[in-house]
């Protein structure tokens, strides 16, 4: 066993602060990320001052904004649709990412029909 810390940071945290407004068929979402030494072994990668990718990369302070826009309609008993993308903005890096989607979704209310 090793007595020497194997981590780069001995203790860290994180702030996600998030504002959310939605309006018939749509959602916008804008949060906030804050981190100092943070690290997660479950959280998404994008939010680690440790890289999972690049072996000894690190960033102590992360500070992220994303936004998300969504679009949801229940078309039949059972039956939803929606669309949505999400933007994150590092601003440290200036640099960003981002995710879109396209989804339909059913459950077995769909599939049953009433009968009088």
């Amino acid at each position: 066993m090793s007595t020497e810390n194997q981590f780069p940071y001995i203790q860290g945290y994180g702030i996600y602060s998030v504002a959310s407004v939605k309006a018939s068929f749509f959602n916008l979402r804008v949060a906030h990320w804050y981190g100092d030494s943070y690290m997660s072994g479950r959280g998404h990668p994008i939010f680690s001052s440790v890289s999972t990718i690049y072996d000894g990369y690190t960033e102590r302070e992360r500070a992220l904004i994303n936004t998300r826009f969504m679009f949801e309609k229940k078309i039949l008993q059972g039956l939803d649709v929606g669309a949505g993308f999400e933007v994150y903005s590092d601003l440290y890096n200036y640099t960003g990412d981002y995710w879109y989607l396209f989804y339909i979704n059913f459950n077995r209310d769909f599939f049953i029909k009433n009968f009088k």
